[in-house]
């Protein structure tokens, strides 16, 4: 009989131990979903069509133009919970920073500014895309070839860390 109880209580403190709604749930990110993640590709990026060689440099501007590269990530990313979630973060290993941003028009010019997190409001999706919110890599050491999938991790506020893979496209 004592083993059937301490048996009991064990299972009593995981299901409760899952239920606990304020602790984030670690990779599983359950009620965000993210579609179409996708890094465009730039002109003069190493073989922007795939299967062919990546062209060398001939000149000095050729070698200035492979230094770090800074560059944007978009995706739909979908809360199907009650509840309303934010994008608190990213992190990559083929950046050297990352930063969530913003991008409007202003005096007739882009302009793109950090933001401390993306909100994605419950039962609903937020679009990163060009003239808006977006995630940006800055200090790219290695330019990434069309086809590429790149592994990016997402930390949201409730749903915790959730890893996705991001393609390379052409523009």
């Amino acid at each position: 009989m004592h083993r059937y109880a301490v048996l009991v209580l064990v299972f009593a403190l995981l299901f409760l131990g899952a239920c606990n709604s304020n602790a984030p749930s670690g990779n599983s990110g359950a009620n965000i979903q993210v579609n179409d993640a996708w890094l465009r590709a730039v002109p003069g990026m190493a073989a922007n069509t795939p299967g062919m060689p990546t062209p060398e440099p001939t000149k000095p501007t050729d070698v200035a133009h492979m230094a770090p590269l800074d560059l944007p990530v978009y995706m739909t990313i979908r809360n199907t919970g009650s509840q309303i979630d934010r994008l608190l973060k990213a992190e990559t290993a083929i950046a050297q920073k990352v930063e969530l941003h913003t991008a409007a028009m202003k005096d007739g010019q882009m302009k793109m500014a950090p933001v401390d997190n993306i909100e994605i409001p419950a039962g609903g999706e937020v679009k990163l895309q060009s003239g808006s919110y977006h995630v940006m890599l800055f200090g790219i050491t290695h330019e990434p070839k069309v086809g590429d999938v790149i592994s990016l991790t997402l930390t949201f506020e409730k749903a915790g860390t959730l890893p996705i893979q991001v393609e390379v496209r052409k523009p």
